[in-house]
């Protein structure tokens, strides 16, 4: 959320490959960030409405995470930091808390990379060809994957 970050985050943009991924509740809390900060700037008071949607937002999106100390404990201080802007929607040390913690939850959060890879079953043949294409992916965390989540995009 740094205006002086030299990268761009991927959550600053909705692609089609985030639907139904942790990315795509970054990106929703990123909106409703610029909402809660236009709404202070122009009234200097929290808009507790896009604050009460930040917090459904962030506990929709912790189910796309793995559920670890590191990763309740970021959610469990965003609900803290909203719930205290709900009741002083007027403390600007409250605002500041909110950023800091919202910060938190979207660029320090635990998500581990999932690694895979991609067999094709024949390479080569007449045409026309039919291929069979197999995909063995690794979860870090242990967690199976379930083959509904994965999905193949081709170009041909």
């Amino acid at each position: 959320m740094s205006a002086n970050s030299p990268t761009v985050p991927e959550y600053t943009s909705y692609r089609t490959i985030d639907r139904g991924t942790f990315n795509e509740y970054r990106y929703r809390l990123t909106e409703q960030f610029f909402a809660l900060r236009e709404h202070y700037r122009v009234r200097n008071e929290l808009n507790v409405s896009v604050l009460r949607q930040m917090l459904e937002t962030a506990n929709n999106g912790y189910s796309y995470l793995p559920d670890n100390l590191l990763n309740q404990n970021a959610l469990r201080e965003l609900a803290i930091e909203v719930r205290r802007g709900i009741e002083n929607p007027r403390n600007e040390f409250i605002y500041n808390d909110i950023l800091q913690a919202l910060a938190n939850y979207i660029e320090q959060i635990d998500i581990k990379q999932i690694e895979g890879s991609i067999e094709a079953i024949p390479l080569n043949g007449n045409a026309p060809l039919i291929t069979t294409l197999r995909v063995n992916a690794q979860d870090p965390t242990g967690t199976q994957i379930n083959p509904a989540n994965i999905r193949w995009w081709m170009n041909v």
